[in-house]
């Protein structure tokens, strides 16, 4: 039986990725990059950092990193209404990411709180690329709609809890719109996070190492 690695779809914990785990590494735009060059990386102007200010040191130095082989997607981009940056501005920032992401051919991972109905707007806009929202604890027709305008989703450690949403939610997610991630916390480890996923949609944990890894491998081609 074919070996297939664990995919750790973002995570802010710099390393590198080797036969067994392949991880994003989430570094914002201005940020100092990781010296290795096995990191696979992504970079973007979050929503947090708009609240800051600066924006256009902010985009200088994202186009500095445009051009460094390890980068493998825009992000995380997006938005945020928790903070007091005004969503138009928020908005204008994330399309630009996004068309951005499409002119180099590389997927956009998205931050989202509370705003899918602009993250929808925003697709009718931008209708190609590859979107996936990171961090995903939705229900199931929240889940729905995102698919159906094929935005994936990337779920984390929200599935050690059995309370949360997404817990219900993921048995019925296509396994094809899927992936999974540790993000910025470290109580839980991608593959903990994977057994839990396994066990609650009632797969071997192979079989589901296996659909991720096709998932990874046709939206990060050049990874592979």
């Amino acid at each position: 039986m074919k070996h297939y690695p664990y995919i750790d779809l973002h995570t802010h914990q710099v390393q590198a990725s080797n036969a067994e785990k392949v991880a994003i590494v989430n570094i914002m735009a201005a940020n100092p990059l990781p010296d290795n060059p096995k990191t696979n990386l992504s970079c973007g102007i979050h929503p947090w950092q708009i609240e800051d200010g600066n924006i256009s040191a902010l985009w200088e130095a994202l186009d500095r990193v445009m051009a460094n082989k390890q980068l493998v997607a825009i992000g995380e981009a997006g938005f945020d209404t928790m903070i007091d940056s005004p969503l138009e501005m928020q908005q204008m920032i994330f399309e630009k990411q996004a068309a951005l992401a499409v002119s180099h051919h590389i997927p956009l991972i998205i931050h989202c709180v509370k705003a899918y109905a602009e993250l929808l707007e925003s697709r009718k806009r931008h209708p190609d690329g590859i979107w996936i929202v990171h961090g995903f604890d939705g229900n199931i027709a929240l889940a729905n709609q995102l698919i159906g305008k094929r935005i994936n989703l990337s779920i984390g450690a929200a599935l050690m809890n059995t309370k949360r949403k997404i817990t219900k939610a993921l048995p019925k997610i296509p396994l094809e719109n899927l992936f999974f991630e540790t993000d910025d916390q470290t109580d839980f480890t991608i593959e903990a996070i994977y057994q839990q996923a396994a066990a609650i949609t009632g797969m071997e944990l192979e079989a589901l190492k296996a659909q991720i890894f096709r998932n990874f491998a046709a939206c990060f081609p050049k990874i592979n």
